[in-house]
């Protein structure tokens, strides 16, 4: 389908530390986040953000702020 063409990864680096707004606002600029505030907001509200883990991730564009936050938590198996 034309859809998954739209569909793309990036990189996202998680330093120790880092806020929940900062690491919104990197998926911000890489296109995977429209709204770093929103998308902040919405990992608050959600079980597990105080356990996000600094490293490497793969994230996606077609990805869920819940899937995304699943893979920042390592409730999924990171991807290498």
């Amino acid at each position: 389908s034309s859809a998954a063409s739209d569909v793309y990864k990036r990189q996202l680096v998680v330093e120790q530390g880092e806020s929940l707004l900062e690491i919104s606002k990197d998926l911000a600029e890489q296109g995977i986040v429209k709204n770093p505030y929103l998308f902040a907001i919405s990992l608050r509200c959600m079980d597990g953000y105080q356990n996000i883990r600094p490293g490497e991730y793969q994230v996606s564009s077609s990805e869920k702020p819940s899937e995304i936050l699943k893979q920042l938590t390592h409730e999924e198996e990171k991807i290498q």
